[in-house]
């Protein structure tokens, strides 16, 4: 995490897969230049899917699940077929 005057940049490295993440698109833009001009970049553009798990944006959230991997280990285990069932869960949490 970098601040840039009032703006932030997160960049998240995992091996070979870089993610920047701010707050300010001029500032993640200059970010990528300057690594593009030190080490090869393939920028894949909006960010979809990481380490498995897919990312959604919409005009509220980003949204990142693991649904096709959920669905590649019930097929890996013969349970691919199998009807969902629902899971109790507290719909609304409050801080304390």
């Amino acid at each position: 995490m970098k601040r840039e005057g009032d703006h932030i940049i997160i960049v998240d490295l995992w091996v070979d897969d870089i993610i920047a993440l701010g707050d300010f698109l001029d500032v993640i833009i200059s970010f990528k230049a300057a690594l593009s001009s030190r080490f090869k970049v393939d920028d894949k553009g909006e960010l979809k899917w990481f380490l498995g798990m897919e990312v959604r944006h919409t005009k509220d959230a980003i949204e990142i699940n693991q649904k096709k991997y959920i669905e590649d280990i019930l097929h890996r285990f013969g349970m691919g077929n199998c009807k969902p069932v629902a899971t109790p869960a507290i719909e609304k949490l409050t801080s304390a």
